[in-house]
Order: structure tokens, then C-alpha cells, then sequence
């Protein structure tokens, strides 16, 4: 080890004896730490890094977990007795030979969600959070004290000032009245400045299910701080495979991206994809769009944004005409209505900043973030007022294998729709008709849109030409800012003339089982794309559900352990901890529970999850569970909180959804089900089916509560 230790630099070092051949442990050091080795044993060293006189110390801790998993058990003992012992801030590291989630495993057999468990469960008993290290640590510190002295530290200086103005004027013998009215002047001042404070905190934190019922809590400075973390971009690739981290390198790479996303690639052959399209909104209802525009639709259109979104260029936030309408609602209206009315130009108001948002947890190219757009409140509320009254038609015009984006539509209709597909295919084993199921991925779908395309597409739909105008008036505006063979010609035609791009990367292709293998080989080299796997999903739905439904939607209960067991959440009070529970963590299954039924042991392991959170505290290990959980799921009139039982949600939920069949007999959706399963009869008298799809079957299950109340 001393070998080692100086081809490291390292100065200081402390080791654990190897037993025969195996094992042996080191905790090597520089030389202006100083560490005092509190215990260690053949799992663990565990330290107290001492600091200069008045800063504070922590605690370091490096740990081996037992790689034979029949003794994984007495490692997690090690780490609660550890923790008993804790008094100083606690960092553990090390290999704990076991993993948190299953797609961190990629090789070999699955690990056992009860070894997954048990490392989480003492991850939460000694309130320790994975802190995802990825190499930048002192760079993200440094920038985060950065952030915090520029960012904060003006408000907390102006605060202290003003609490120490207060004590002064406070510990007068004798004040007069001027010291008087100063001190209440300075306390106005001090609330202004928490309010401000408090909010600031909120809207960086973005935890926008949390409303107003935390203020300016732990949980708000934690949440704020992860997320400069996590959107802190140190580096990217460029085209050549090199990595770039200097400024100006980083600023030549998004530049080059986005001049390449949104610069026009020349449209052409439009028309013979255009003359495909038919006319299809009435002349009545076009006219309709063409009326004059009035301040209500401006009122409405602000008071339906959310106060405190990030805000654009003008660093102004909604909340501030909100709150400030009855002053400002003239010269708005005015401004707004003179863009829409009388043809003003958006131009003036209509710069953007591009803030980028990783997809990934590590990412490596600008494809790898999502780009979301910060726009001027004022341009808001202009395209808010226009997308306001498409609504009104856009049920005409949008097809209805469109489900997404329209009012009375659910994204789960072709959800539900390309699950019956996939079942169909997964069931066609014989015959000779062969069936292929092609799934196409468009590359940055919206961003791609050719403006020429959008307006000749508009104006032979039928829409009137100033309301077309009003629309390329938005779109074509815009100022950005980035902070910082047969199958294939048809695809070729149609990216010539919409501007967008199949990404084949993200594309796949499935076949029912009575293709030929050469066959799927060779119609997929000639589509170009990859065979469908089970694990791919689809519309974040998996594609797939095989005999094991506990494991296909596992994922679900490691989202919502991670959502509870995040180091922000321990600071969160007893009214936080409800809301958390309510708004974010039952709503994580919500949408797959509207097209499958979880199954009960599934839905008990998530309860009990969401239990441990509710009783648990920081101080305390035991977490005693004063009531049961479906007390706690009654309504808070009898004597509940008002949670929601996930098994009785999924079941409304599905019922819901035979609802909408009853109701939209001529959705998309209705009409596949309708002929696959009940063709000459009713939905209210259909049967399961002899080989019936897992989503038609978890339908058919809710069927009797529906029936209740009909």
C-alpha cells in the first residue's frame, strides 16, 4: 500500500488487513486533511474529517457490502449501527455490491427485487440519498457558491442589515417618535424582503405542486440547489467525437445545432402531399375566427398561465400582471389587441431564450437536451388568446386518429389502440396473410415544421386568411437566444415536404409471428429501422406485458421510491409530506393505470412505500404506524386524510375508460375494440374474449363498477 499511496500523492493512509487471499480495505488521504479513524471492521472505515477551528466537521465513511448475497443482511446492519452513532454530517461511499434500480444491471440475470428492496430500505433508515457523482462535483460547488452570492446574496445582506437596524432601534431607552415610524418602516421593509425571499426560492425550486402551504422551508432551498446540479452543463461532444468544455467551444456546438434544427431546408414537392389533404372546416365556423378580439379573451387568456414560470427576456413572470392588471390591463389590451386586430408587428416582443434541459442524467450531445422556449409574457398571451380560439374548431380539424392535444380526447385512446395492435400481431401465428406493424419516431417533430408548409396546409384546410396571417405572424417572428426503397421513398416525400426528419434511431418495426425470419430481415433493411424488443414502450406505455405483470410494471414502484427517498424530501413538514403525497406521488402511476390494472401485491408495495414516508422522521428510526393506511385513504370528514386507495383509483380509472367507449362510440378506439371483441353486440354486453389483450381484460375487470351507476 505504501507503493501505491505515493504513486497516488496521497500523504496520509489507513488500511484493514486482507483475510488469506480476499478483502483488505484503504482510506488514503492528502496531506492537509486531518482524519481521525473513528472504527473499522472488514466492510467498512469509518473516519471524522476534521476541520479548521470554527468550521464544522463531518463524517466520512468508506463501506464494502458482502458480495455473498446471503450476508448482505448483516452490511445494512453495519450501516443502521453506524448511524446510531451519528452526530455530524455523514457522507458514505464505497461499493455497496448491490444496485437501486434494475436498469442498473445490463448484464446477466435480473437482480431480485427483494435484494433491491433491502438496500433502499437502509438507505431510508439512515436517511443517506444517492448523490449521483458524476466526476463534477467541485465544479458544480463552485458554481453553485457563485450562484448563491449573486443570485441570493443580495437579499439575505439587505435582510441582515435590516434585522440589525431593527435590534438597534428596538434597544433604544427612549425612542422618539421619528425612531418610531423608522422602526415600522424597517419592518414593512423586512417583510417585503421574506416575501421576496420566499417566493424567489419557490419559483426556483419549481415544485409547483407544493402551491403556497410550505413557505420558504429547507425544502424549497434543497430543490432549488438540485436543480442547478442537474442542469449544469460542463461539457458536450462535437461532431468530430472531441470533447468541449470551454465556453466558447460550447457556445460554437448549441449555435451550430440550433442554426441547423430551425434554419429552413427548402420545401419542396408540397403540392402533391397538400392535394391530399380535403377541406374540412365549414365556412360558418371559419367566419367565426374572424371576429374582432376583445380585452376578455386577454383577461382569460393571462389568468390561465401559471404566475410563476420561468420567465423570458423581459424577466417579468406572469404573477406581475396578474396582480397588477387594474393598473396595466389598458396599455395591454391596447398592445395585444393592436397585434391582433390591426396587424401589428409581433416582431418587437417576440425574442426567446432556449434554456436546455437534460433528457439523461450524463448528457454528452445537444440532441441529449430538450430545448424549452422562454418567451415574453406580452408574446404569450397573443399566441394564448390565438390558441385559444382554435380550440374551438380544432376537434373539426385535427383526424381523429389524433387523440393528444384536443379537448374531449385522451392520449390513451392510441395507447389502447396500438396495444390491440401489438396483441393482434403477437396472436397471428398462422395463415397466409402476414402482418407488419411500423412505428415511426419524428426527429424534433415540432421544431422541424416548415412555416411555407404549415400556411399552405392552414389556408386548404379552410381556415380564413387573417386568421392565417395572425398565425405566420407567431411562428415567423421569432428571435432565439440560447442560454448556455419503396417504404423509404414515401418517407423521403414527406420529409421533403413538412420539413421533419424520421429518426430511425428511435423507429422500430414488429411483425406477427407467421412472417418468415429472412422476411422480417429483409423488409426491416429495406424500412431501415430495428425489430421491435419487449422492453421498448410506447407512449411511455410498455409495448409488451407477459406472464410476469410485477415485473413489467416494476419500474413504476422505483419511480416512486425515488421520488420519496430524495435527500430534499426529509426536510419537507407534515403539510408538505400530504401534498408531495398527494400531487406527485399518486399521480406518478395515474397514466398507466388508465389503460392496465396493477396487480394488488404491486399496489400494496407502493402503499406501504408511501406509509413509511408519511410516519417516518428524521430523528427517529422506529417509524410507528399509528393507523392503518385505508383509514388514512377515508375522506377527512370520517376521520381520514383523504389519500387515495391505488387499487380502487385504478379501478375508477378503467372504468372511466369503458365509459368513454359507451359514450364516443365512433372514437378510434371504440371502433377497434367494437370489432374485435364485442362486433355484434354492445360494450354492455360484451365478453372477455377467448384470448382477450392484458388493456381490453383490465377494461373488462372495472366493467361491474361502471354498471353501478348507470
Amino acid at each position: 500500500m505504501e507503493r501505491i499511496r505515493y504513486k497516488l500523492g496521497m500523504q496520509g493512509c489507513f488500511t484493514v488487513d486482507r483475510v488469506e487471499l480476499s478483502g483488505g480495505l484503504a482510506l488514503l488521504w492528502v496531506g492537509e486533511l486531518q482524519i481521525q479513524i473513528k472504527s473499522y471492521s472488514k466492510g467498512h472505515v469509518d473516519s471524522i474529517i476534521l476541520t479548521e477551528s470554527g468550521a464544522t466537521s463531518w463524517q466520512f465513511t468508506g463501506f464494502y457490502g458482502n458480495p455473498n448475497t446471503s450476508l448482505r443482511g448483516d452490511s445494512w446492519e453495519l450501516l443502521r449501527r453506524l448511524q446510531d452513532q451519528m452526530n455530524l454530517p455523514w457522507v458514505c461511499a464505497g461499493d455497496f455490491n448491490e444496485i437501486l434500480y434494475a436498469h442498473e444491471k445490463s448484464r446477466m440475470a435480473a437482480r431480485s427485487q427483494r435484494q433491491m428492496d433491502g438496500f433502499r430500505q437502509v438507505l431510508s433508515d439512515c436517511d443517506l440519498a444517492d448523490l449521483d457523482f458524476d466526476g463534477q462535483l467541485l465544479h458544480v460547488a463552485s458554481q453553485l457558491q457563485a450562484w448563491n452570492w449573486w443570485v441570493l446574496g443580495n437579499v439575505q445582506r439587505s435582510l441582515n442589515l435590516k434585522l440589525a437596524a431593527i435590534q438597534r432601534l428596538q434597544a433604544l431607552p427612549i425612542p422618539s417618535d421619528a425612531d418610531l415610524a423608522e422602526l415600522r418602516h424597517v419592518q414593512l421593509e423586512v417583510d417585503e424582503l421574506l416575501e421576496k425571499e420566499s417566493v424567489m426560492w419557490a419559483q426556483r425550486a419549481r415544485a409547483n405542486w407544493l402551491k403556497d402551504r410550505d413557505r420558504n422551508t429547507a425544502f424549497f432551498h434543497a430543490k432549488a440547489s438540485q436543480r442547478q446540479k442537474k442542469k449544469a452543463i460542463s461539457g458536450l461532444g462535437n461532431g468530430r467525437g472531441e470533447w468541449c468544455s470551454k465556453p466558447a467551444e460550447l457556445e460554437k456546438i448549441v449555435i451550430s445545432y440550433f442554426q441547423d434544427l430551425f434554419t429552413t431546408h427548402n420545401p419542396r414537392d408540397m403540392d402533391e402531399v397538400v392535394d391530399c389533404i380535403t377541406p374540412s372546416l365549414p365556412a360558418g365556423m371559419a367566419q367565426r375566427l374572424t371576429r374582432p378580439f376583445v380585452s376578455d379573451e386577454v383577461h382569460l387568456a393571462l389568468f390561465q398561465m401559471h404566475p410563476i414560470k420561468a420567465p423570458g427576456p423581459d424577466g417579468t413572470p406572469a404573477f406581475f400582471f396578474q396582480k397588477f392588471w387594474d393598473l396595466v390591463s389598458g396599455d395591454a389590451c391596447r398592445a395585444m389587441l393592436g397585434i391582433l386586430n390591426e396587424g401589428h408587428y409581433v416582431s418587437v416582443i417576440n425574442d426567446t431564450y432556449i434554456v436546455l434541459i437534460p433528457k439523461l442524467k450524463h448528457p454528452k450531445l445537444p440532441s441529449q437536451f430538450h430545448p424549452i422556449s422562454l418567451c415574453n409574457v406580452v408574446y404569450k398571451l397573443v399566441s394564448k388568446v390565438l390558441a385559444n380560439r382554435l380550440k374551438e374548431v380544432l376537434d373539426i380539424v385535427v383526424s381523429v386518429n389524433q387523440s393528444a392535444f384536443v379537448p374531449g380526447r385522451a392520449i390513451t385512446d392510441n395507447v389502447l389502440t396500438a396495444f390491440e395492435v401489438f396483441h393482434y400481431l403477437k396472436n397471428k401465428r398462422l395463415g397466409r396473410t402476414k402482418y407488419f406493424a411500423l412505428k415511426l419516431d419524428m426527429s424534433k417533430a415540432y421544431d422541424r415544421v416548415e412555416w411555407g408548409f404549415l400556411e399552405v396546409v392552414m389556408i386548404k384546410m379552410g381556415f380564413p386568411l387573417n386568421f392565417v396571417g395572425l398565425v405566420m405572424n407567431c411562428v415567423s417572428s421569432v428571435s432565439y437566444s440560447v442560454l448556455l426503397n419503396t417504404v423509404q421513398a414515401l418517407l423521403r416525400k414527406y420529409e421533403l415536404a413538412y420539413g421533419q426528419r424520421v429518426n430511425f434511431d428511435k423507429s422500430w418495426i414488429c411483425f406477427s409471428p407467421n412472417v418468415r425470419l429472412e422476411e422480417q430481415v429483409c423488409l426491416s433493411a429495406v424500412v431501415g429501422v430495428g425489430h421491435l424488443v419487449t422492453t421498448e414502450k410506447y407512449f411511455g406505455m410498455p409495448s409488451v406485458v407477459g406472464r410476469s405483470k410485477k415485473a413489467v410494471f416494476g419500474y413504476i414502484k422505483d419511480k416512486v421510491w425515488q421520488r420519496l427517498n430524495g435527500w430534499k424530501e426529509k426536510s419537507l413538514l407534515v403539510v408538505g409530506r400530504e401534498i408531495l403525497i398527494k400531487a406527485v406521488v399518486q399521480a406518478i402511476p395515474t397514466y398507466i393505470m388508465s389503460c392496465f390494472e396493477l396487480p394488488d401485491g404491486l399496489c400494496r408495495e407502493i402503499s406501504g412505500m408511501i406509509a413509511r414516508f408519511w410516519w417516518g422522521q428524521r430523528e427517529e428510526r422506529r417509524k410507528i404506524h399509528w393507523c392503518s393506511w385505508s383509514t388514512f385513504c377515508m375522506v377527512k370528514t370520517d376521520g381520514g386524510m383523504g389519500f387515495r386507495s391505488i387499487v380502487a383509483f385504478n379501478k375508477a380509472l378503467l372504468a372511466k375508460q369503458s365509459w368513454r367507449l359507451l359514450q364516443f362510440p365512433n372514437s378510434l378506439v371504440a371502433q377497434v375494440m367494437k370489432a374485435k371483441y364485442y362486433p355484434h353486440g354492445s360494450i354492455l354486453d360484451a365478453p372477455v374474449g377467448a384470448s382477450p389483450s392484458f388493456s381490453w381484460r383490465s377494461i373488462w375487470n372495472a366493467w361491474s363498477l361502471l354498471l353501478e351507476g348507470l
